[in-house]
């Protein structure tokens, strides 16, 4: 057979499953597209199938590896790889066609695997390998130290958008002692100077830390089970979804405060008025987690109750008012986010998706698919494929970060940014500003 064939040619997944006495059994298969999917299967099998000669299947290898924490351990990992590397000659080769099955079959497959075992060091090394002594002297015992790839990057001329700020001598003092003095900053400008920090937070999202949302548990077992100690930065205060929730639910309520503690109507319609505006910019820029967070301020119990600011601010700022209703209703979660899904669908990097929708469709996936497949116990990679999809979602937007120049006073202040009171005090300040109708009437 190889005889009449190129010696670059790689033999056909029928060669390979014959001569390597393998069967499809233990998968699952599907056609999709035209192409060949793997619904779910063994982990024998699934490992074969990672290290396939004929027709490497990057995504597959890229949601196998991610995933694998929630159908097996690194350790096991390691060793399927390596005895997939080990893979004995069949028996029954003649002495014309040894030297064509090692060249055409074992040097590709141990290939293969070297391709899996640096794609799994280059992506998650810190929270996979780095975790234990033990697996990087076995894996390092099995790849004699082999070097990695110096890759160089590459800097490029970038124009930044013109600073907008307000003429003060000491713009830090100023914001630090005048509790509106931030309503002086272009909302252009406070949007970027959001977006800077907002995207150092969704930077650091890691993927152990959304795997961690719904497979946590499970790597906690791994880790007692094997001795294996856990990364520093895995701690929940120091992780990139940690700071951003921490981040988004201070701006939030901030927000609120700021607007039930104007004491006059004018006084909070013209807070209203610039957060809305505030929210405009970050469409434009494509923030959507600092939307969701302003939205989600001004439509806080404290604010939202405030019948006569919302009717004045309408009636004054009619197309504000509208915007405003606008901007609601693309962050809004009615349809799973279908307006915000089809919006950032159609927008181009970068951009700061809003992470607790992702979040949520992790959860969902958990929770709607069964980890192995109801005949044969098989393992349910179709479920697997849907985590990394999402995953690389998110890392596709990581890739992309903003350039606008930081203002260190205005990144100061919004580091600062904090409600001082909580959540029932301003509710009980919203009643003294504007008490019930009813209080009203008895008064009366």
């Amino acid at each position: 057979m190889w005889e009449d064939s190129p010696e670059s040619e790689l033999i056909t997944p029928e060669d390979e499953a014959r001569l390597f006495a393998t069967s499809l059994d233990g998968l699952v298969l599907a056609e999709e597209n035209g192409q060949t999917v793997i619904k779910g299967g063994k982990l024998g099998k699934l490992v074969e199938r990672l290290t396939l000669i004929a027709m490497p299947d990057w995504d597959y290898i890229s949601a196998f590896v991610m995933t694998h924490h929630s159908f097996t351990t690194s350790f096991d990992l390691l060793e399927a790889l390596i005895n997939r590397y080990e893979t004995a000659l069949p028996p029954g080769l003649t002495e014309s066609t040894f030297d064509q099955f090692i060249k055409k079959a074992i040097v590709p497959v141990r290939l293969r695997v070297c391709t899996v075992i640096r794609m799994w060091i280059e992506m998650h090394f810190e929270e996979d390998l780095a975790v234990s002594d033990s697996l990087v002297m076995r894996l390092q015992d099995f790849i004699d130290k082999r070097s990695g790839v110096d890759l160089s990057t590459m800097s490029s001329r970038i124009t930044m958008p013109r600073v907008l700020l307000p003429r003060h001598h000491d713009l830090a003092q100023y914001l630090m002692t005048e509790p509106r003095g931030f309503m002086e900053i272009d909302p252009q400008e406070l949007a970027r100077q959001l977006s800077i920090m907002e995207f150092s937070f969704f930077q650091r999202v890691k993927v152990w830390e959304c795997l961690d949302q719904i497979w946590g548990d499970r790597r906690k077992k791994e880790a007692r089970a094997y001795g294996t100690k856990v990364p520093e930065d895995v701690a929940e205060s120091s992780g990139g979804i940690s700071s951003m929730i921490k981040h988004t639910n201070k701006l939030t309520n901030w927000i609120a405060q700021v607007v039930i503690t104007a004491d006059t109507i004018k006084g909070r319609i013209n807070c209203i008025k610039y957060f809305v505006m505030l929210a405009a910019q970050c469409r434009e820029i494509r923030n959507f987690n600092a939307i969701t967070a302003i939205s989600a301020g001004l439509s806080q119990a404290s604010v939202g109750r405030l019948k006569k600011t919302w009717s004045a601010f309408a009636e004054s700022h009619g197309r504000t008012y509208e915007l405003y209703k606008e901007i609601s209703a693309l962050v809004s979660p009615r349809g799973q986010y279908a307006e915000y899904r089809k919006t950032l669908k159609e927008m181009t990097p970068p951009a700061i998706p809003f992470l607790g929708v992702y979040l949520t469709d992790l959860t969902f996936i958990e929770l709607g698919n069964t980890d192995f497949l109801p005949d044969g116990g098989y393992i349910n990679f179709e479920k697997r494929r849907k985590v990394a999809h999402i995953i690389r979602s998110i890392q596709s937007y990581q890739l992309h970060p903003y350039h606008f120049m930081p203002v260190i006073a205005i990144q100061e202040f919004i580091h600062g940014l904090h409600a001082t009171m909580s959540e029932d005090e301003m509710y009980e300040k919203s009643l003294q500003v504007e008490p019930r109708e009813d209080d009203i009437s008895d008064d009366e």
